[in-house]
């Protein structure tokens, strides 16, 4: 039944990608006025190879660090948005007062039914941009968990929430009649926030647990990994520097090229500006502390090399510990067993093997 479940949770969410992708393509082929467009359909076959192979060979389970769904869904719709914003930059040279009352009826016809949606461009652009960002939360919130926890996964929404926020936030710049002259930047904003929205095919909060140090103590062979190797492969730092190369570094850089070179000192785009600054400032700053942070666990266990010959002690024997005072088997917990070599003593846990 948790199969079965599965497998139609995947096919709905995919279902509704492909339904969204194609919508985004209709309303590029009728702003543009080019029927060619119809081929980045061609892109969806890979959304449906994919839906194919999760079914019959995952079961519907989703892998733990990607997602590829939303990759392939990302490669047909975000073509055709590219379109619909370059048309609206293409139209700038109207006049502001067509722009604002004029609009525009499209008929939707499904199975002989007509459907009169009426919005204007710029509102058809910005409705299909936002429906993107919600889809893709509500389609990872309704994709099966796989390996993902809940509580792995309720972090993911959350930050996937949060960067769709940032997202949407990029297109104010378009509201300025500099940024919308300007071809060039209104490229690079375009590629940037398509680079973002790879954010999404991300599964950054599945993080790893750090492996415990490996130390062979009867032929003093101490297999230690080397920490700094073991935080790198940690999912917490990938996900900081994804998060500051793809997101917040990018948009911030943009802003402030905007300020500069234009001198457009609104207060939405100071305000961005300065919250992209203090957010690279913190994650930089959490950056830091994960890379040269201690780890507790690993400096409270003290590896001590052994030779090969053991002397076990008695409950009655009395012990030196270093430098401290003596004690007897009796101060230790009956569970724990002593090993007695040149005034050391290692206590280890009795379930654990001895060699």
């Amino acid at each position: 039944m948790s199969a079965f479940r599965n497998i139609i949770q995947a096919i709905l969410v995919r279902c509704l990608l492909l339904l969204h992708s194609l919508l985004s393509i209709w309303r590029a082929v009728t702003v543009t006025g080019n029927i060619y467009f119809w081929y980045l359909l061609c892109s969806n076959m890979l959304l449906v190879a994919e839906c194919l192979y999760s079914v019959m060979k995952r079961k519907g389970q989703e892998r733990k660090w990607f997602c590829p769904c939303f990759l392939f869904y990302l490669f047909s719709t975000v073509p055709s948005i590219w379109l619909l914003e370059l048309d609206r930059v293409n139209r700038y040279g109207e006049s502001l007062t067509n722009q604002s009352t004029s609009s525009e009826q499209s008929d939707i016809n499904i199975q002989g039914i007509s459907i009169v949606v009426s919005l204007d461009a710029d509102a058809w652009v910005s409705a299909l941009e936002q429906s993107l960002l919600f889809l893709l939360i509500i389609g990872r919130w309704l994709l099966p968990r796989g390996k993902l926890t809940r509580d792995q996964l309720s972090q993911l929404l959350f930050m996937y929430l949060g960067s769709a926020s940032d997202v949407m936030e990029l297109f104010i710049l378009f509201e300025e009649p500099e940024v919308r002259k300007d071809l060039e930047l209104s490229y690079t904003i375009l590629t940037v926030w398509s680079a973002s929205l790879f954010l999404f095919t991300l599964v950054v909060s599945a993080t790893k647990k750090p492996r415990p140090a490996i130390s062979d103590p009867v032929m003093g062979n101490n297999k230690t990994r080397d920490k700094s190797c073991n935080k790198l492969f940690q999912s917490e730092i990938w996900s900081l520097l994804v998060t500051i190369l793809f997101l917040d570094g990018p948009y911030m850089v943009i802003r402030l090229y905007t300020l500069i070179r234009y001198r457009i000192f609104r207060y939405g785009i100071i305000f961005f500006t300065c919250k992209n600054a203090l957010i690279i400032s913190l994650l930089l700053y959490r950056l830091l502390v994960v890379c040269l942070g201690k780890n507790e666990s690993t400096e409270n266990v003290k590896a001590i090399k052994l030779t090969k010959k053991v002397i076990p002690f008695e409950r009655n024997d009395v012990i030196s510990v270093g430098n401290s005072s003596e004690i007897t088997k009796e101060d230790l917990s009956i569970s724990d067993i002593g090993f007695k070599q040149n005034d050391d003593v290692q206590i280890i846990n009795i379930d654990e093997p001895v060699l």
